[in-house]
């Protein structure tokens, strides 16, 4: 998290944060590019955060898959432990 810029940007991809009108970080996405496959990456929403009704997690997906699309990214690649039951979910709906 460091080196968002050296990490993301230079390979062609971005990286979202929300953030709160007092400064909390409640959510992140991140794009890598590998040629015209994007790598999702550090798809975490705060616990209070989640759910339908509050939209954070719909709306950096969107952020990404329109990067994707603006940049010819052909397919996204999910990089999540297994162990991420929540995020699978999210992935399957």
């Amino acid at each position: 998290m460091n080196a968002i810029e050296d990490y993301y940007m230079e390979t062609g991809g971005n990286f979202w944060l929300v953030v709160t009108d007092d400064d909390m970080v409640v959510g992140t996405i991140g794009l890598l590019v590998k040629e015209q496959v994007g790598v999702l990456k550090k798809f975490f929403v705060h616990q209070d955060f989640r759910g339908r009704e509050k939209g954070v997690s719909v709306m950096l997906y969107q952020a990404l898959v329109a990067e994707c699309q603006e940049k010819g990214v052909t397919s996204i690649v999910l990089d999540t432990p297994s162990k991420c039951y929540a995020a699978h979910r999210f992935y399957e709906k």
